[in-house]
């Protein structure tokens, strides 16, 4: 018995059924890899009164259609924390890294861990369809 061609509407729908998994799972790894980087910017982020390492909070938003993990606190002076220096251009606040970004520093110090598990979401959306 000869094999069945497949139609280009069938490599279609295979094709929409591995988009939509590796969406997911990307959304799922997103909102980790945000939880990721609040943690890592609560323990890197100045202590005086734990207000600031307490704040940080992730949400899931969307831009359009594509998700986007927003990492960040209601905190009145994380602001100054993340952004301002000094009037001698040193980063406000004390045993703050330069220039004193606590989430940007979050991010970059996972930098490795993030991309592995963007590639690792992107695998399990790849499994997830069978006959892909």
């Amino acid at each position: 018995m000869a094999k069945k061609k497949k139609s280009g509407p069938d490599l279609a729908a295979r094709f929409a059924k591995l988009g939509e998994a590796i969406t997911t799972e990307a959304e799922k790894a997103l909102f980790d890899i945000g939880v990721k980087v609040k943690d890592h910017a609560a323990r890197i982020a100045p202590k005086k009164t734990g207000k600031l390492a307490a704040g940080y909070a992730v949400r899931m938003r969307y831009r359009g259609k594509k998700p986007v993990a927003v990492v960040g606190t209601l905190v009145p002076y994380a602001t100054y924390v993340e952004f301002a220096k000094d009037i001698g251009g040193k980063p406000y606040g004390k045993n703050l890294r330069e220039p004193g970004r606590v989430l940007y520093a979050a991010l970059d110090d996972n930098y490795n861990e993030i991309t592995q598990m963007v590639a690792d979401a992107v695998g399990r959306g790849l499994g997830a369809v069978e006959g892909a």
